[in-house]
């Protein structure tokens, strides 16, 4: 099942798909400067929803008030469930809160200035389905932050309504309002803003997981607004010694190649008779499974597996393709590991912590980079719902002591007028 390659070939045999952008740029741009005319039209053929029909039930904008008349979950499990998957959310993010930092000398006072974001989109797929873990894992962060309003962008079901889950979570996190629309079509609407809403102008930035053209649309909208990151398909990578479960290893490398045809389930062992246990594990298992032709696609397509010596080198090589998530089962100490690793979106340590855990409920963000993005950038969180605004206050006895450093290197770099803003102040002070 899973594909054996040497190590010099453990890489990567997708990438992310630029091969729309033409199409989604041009969805951008009518939706910029057509505002709702155009994206009505994108909803309806895309979304097949009819918006202005007069039996419609569509509605583009799902305001507060609304929400508040949603204010009692349907089903008491779920509501539970939630509840629980929430606390842990926040209480794991209660970490990443910021506060303003002010540095004082003699002469001066320096410092940041954190002010939360005074808008936010939250993508969550949806339509066919329900992702609560995509409306928690955003607009927890993003409300823990203080952002003034956070704006859930979700597609509307077939026949015009938001799921009643939506609107109850919705409710339950304090979530502004809510706009039907997905797609890049929605995105583009985000960023840009409304002509008919003269209060939404656009967002300062917009978070959360979408496909290939919701990843597109936010890389040509960045500079508009601000993006959380460019998210590639779903992939997992598992360092394993003679310590790991091959049947564990087999379930976890199962529930990330379900996620689509292009996710990717990589393993990396230290024998192969691991490799050959949990191939067979995996034959067995997709005998019989949901969204068969999807996994086995992904294994077929987007799987590998490869053998190293010892662990040490398992580990410089998972660091090297920087996973999405990344499972070490070895034995090791946790320290030990947790020391060793070094690029990954989330770290999973033993037999026991599953990846589902971390997309559901332990608490940490399942809005991770992709395709080897662990190396330049990290999870969503609070922080990154924060604008920084530098302070800076001088008085005239530090003007004195380093006003001539400061014109000298105007003067190398050819500013003379930056020079000149320097040395007349000091003239005033002489």
């Amino acid at each position: 099942m899973l594909n054996i390659v040497a190590k010099d070939k453990f890489i990567r045999n997708a990438s992310l798909d630029y091969s729309r952008i033409m199409e989604v740029s041009t969805i951008v741009d009518d939706v910029r400067y057509r505002y709702e005319r155009a994206l009505y039209e994108y909803i309806e053929k895309f979304e097949n929803i009819d918006v202005v029909g007069k039996d419609s039930k569509y509605k583009l904008w799902i305001d507060k008030e609304e929400i508040n008349k949603h204010s009692t979950f349907t089903d008491k499990e779920l509501e539970y469930d939630l509840l629980i998957a929430k606390a842990n959310i926040e209480r794991f993010h209660k970490t990443e809160i910021e506060h303003s930092k002010i540095l004082t000398g003699e002469d001066y006072l320096l410092g940041q200035k954190i002010v939360p974001m005074d808008s936010v989109a939250c993508y969550v797929p949806g339509g066919k389905a329900f992702y609560p873990s995509s409306l928690l894992m955003t607009v927890i962060p993003a409300k823990m932050a203080g952002v003034k309003k956070v704006i859930v962008l979700t597609p509307a079901q077939k026949d015009g309504t938001i799921r009643r889950e939506i609107l109850e979570l919705s409710y339950l996190l304090g979530v502004d309002a809510i706009i039907a629309s997905g797609g890049a079509h929605g995105i583009a609407y985000a960023a840009y803003g409304s002509h008919d809403n003269l209060f939404f102008k656009g967002v300062n930035k917009i978070v959360g997981p979408g496909n290939m053209w919701v990843t597109l649309a936010k890389k040509l909208v960045y500079g508009v607004c601000d993006i959380d990151m460019l998210a590639g398909p779903s992939e997992i990578l598992i360092v394993a010694d003679h310590s790991a479960n091959p049947r564990n290893i087999a379930l976890d490398l199962l529930s990330q190649a379900e996620h689509g045809e292009d996710s990717i389930a990589a393993l990396i062992a230290t024998n192969e008779d691991i490799i050959k246990k949990t191939n067979e594990h995996l034959v067995e298992m997709t005998k019989n499974i949901e969204r068969k032709d999807i996994i086995l696609a992904s294994l077929k397509n987007h799987s590998m597996a490869t053998v190293v010596d010892n662990v040490e080198n398992a580990i410089e090589l998972a660091n090297e393709f920087a996973s999405e998530h990344l499972e070490v089962i070895v034995d090791l100490s946790d320290s030990e590991i947790i020391s060793m690793v070094n690029a990954a979106g989330s770290l999973f340590i033993g037999n026991y912590s599953t990846e589902p855990l971390g997309d559901y409920v332990i608490g940490s963000n399942h809005v991770l980079p992709t395709f080897g993005g662990a190396r330049f950038s990290s999870p969503l969180g609070v922080y990154d719902f924060y604008r920084r605004i530098n302070i800076i206050s001088a008085n005239k006895n530090y003007l004195k002591r380093y006003g001539g450093v400061a014109i000298r290197l105007a003067k190398y770099e050819g500013l003379f007028a930056h020079a000149n803003a320097i040395s007349k102040r000091l003239e005033d002070i002489k």
